[in-house]
């Protein structure tokens, strides 16, 4: 199974100014499972499945509000493969969290995180969406309250891939 530890995006308002963006960006509709990684795992066994969650079960952290704002691009606007939607508010925590996960899964933290929710993706030889990404840069889409990140797997459903919780960690009190 494909699987990664992020949080989920579950606020009403960012959910629906991120689906805005998407439209405008001439992003495919449908259902969405917007989310922060943490943490890729990629293609794992059961038993490592298990493992990670049961590692994951260990993770102390305390909630904190990450404020969702701002377009960007990997690896660049100019040759955006990914658009993105940055955490402002929030981020160190959740760099923090994201190094805590890593400790846990015995993961080498990345060197350089750029916490972030994926908006769309620009196929191969179209044309990067400067515009949407300016007009954007400093759009606030809104806050989303992290009380809990979960290990998910992923799977293929035609475009689009359906996230599965198969551990959820709460926040400290």
């Amino acid at each position: 199974m494909r699987a990664f530890v992020g949080i989920d995006i579950t606020d009403a308002r960012t959910a629906s100014a991120l689906e805005s963006v998407r439209t405008e960006l001439g992003a495919p509709r449908g259902p969405r499972q917007d989310h922060v990684t943490l943490a890729f795992l990629g293609e794992i066994d059961a038993q490592a499945a298990a493992a990670a969650a049961d590692a994951l079960a260990g993770v102390r952290f305390g909630a904190f509000d990450a404020q969702v704002a701002g377009l960007g691009a990997f690896p660049s606007p100019r040759r955006a493969r990914v658009v993105w939607a940055g955490i402002r508010g929030g981020a160190g925590e959740a760099a923090g969290l994201a190094r805590l996960v890593a400790a846990a899964l015995g993961l080498e933290a990345p060197a350089r995180l750029v916490p972030h929710v994926t908006v769309s993706r620009v196929k191969s030889g179209q044309a990067p969406p400067l515009g949407v990404i300016r007009a954007h840069r400093d759009t606030e889409f809104g806050v989303q309250r992290v009380t809990s990140f979960s290990l998910k797997r992923s799977d293929p459903d035609g475009a689009r891939h359906v996230h599965t919780a198969l551990r959820t960690v709460e926040a400290s009190p």
